[in-house]
């Protein structure tokens, strides 16, 4: 359970457990060199997604130094050596945040994945605290509805159309068809692509 020491340590864990992995958990606890916490193995031979929230902070007032943060690694050899650093924080965030690494995208799919979080603290003039909580295996799914039929009735038509359009012009993430992270025209010569392509 984390102690709160004011230390840029956490007053508490993620996901309200009451538990979580973090570097030291008492007074005086800062990293001075590396601290790394590994897991077992895991068969992602069909890919999926590694879920975790992290918090990684410093002393306040006090930034960071160079080569300073949380590193996140993985490894997908057989003998868990071959470690690929997939994710980098460098700066303080005081909170819990949330990320996800796709296993079969950003590193290879593999029966025999490893991840590694590493708190760095190079100079021991800075203080570097970081807790990992919330670390899950999932798969990744595809949906197997049909986006043109918009208001999901089973039918292809201009219900669909109309549905689409009052979802694009309220700014709804259900309207960005590309996919590109926004909602704007692209997405409705998207969707009229699929729509005419039909199910």
């Amino acid at each position: 359970v984390p102690g709160g020491f004011g230390w840029g340590d956490p007053d508490g864990d993620a996901d309200g457990s009451g538990a979580c992995y973090v570097t030291g958990n008492s007074v005086l606890d800062e990293v001075d060199g590396t601290t790394t916490l590994i897991s077992p193995s895991f068969d992602m031979s069909d890919g999926g997604v590694i879920g975790y929230s992290y918090w990684i902070s410093g002393f306040p007032d006090i930034p960071f130094g160079p080569g300073d943060g949380l590193y996140v690694d993985v490894a997908v050899d057989q003998f868990g050596a071959d470690w690929v650093q997939v994710r980098a924080y460098t700066d303080g965030s005081e909170a819990w945040l949330t990320d996800t690494i796709e296993v079969g995208v950003e590193v290879p799919a593999s029966a025999t994945v490893k991840v590694q979080f590493r708190a760095v603290d190079v100079d021991v003039d800075h203080t570097v605290e970081a807790g990992v909580d919330a670390f899950f295996i999932g798969e990744l799914t595809c949906d197997d509805g049909c986006y043109a039929d918009f208001n999901g009735d089973g039918s292809v038509n201009t219900q669909d159309v109309l549905a689409f359009l009052n979802a694009w012009a309220a700014g709804d993430s259900s309207a960005d068809c590309n996919g590109d992270g926004s909602i704007n025209t692209q997405d409705v010569l998207c969707f009229l692509n699929a729509w005419a392509a039909g199910c």
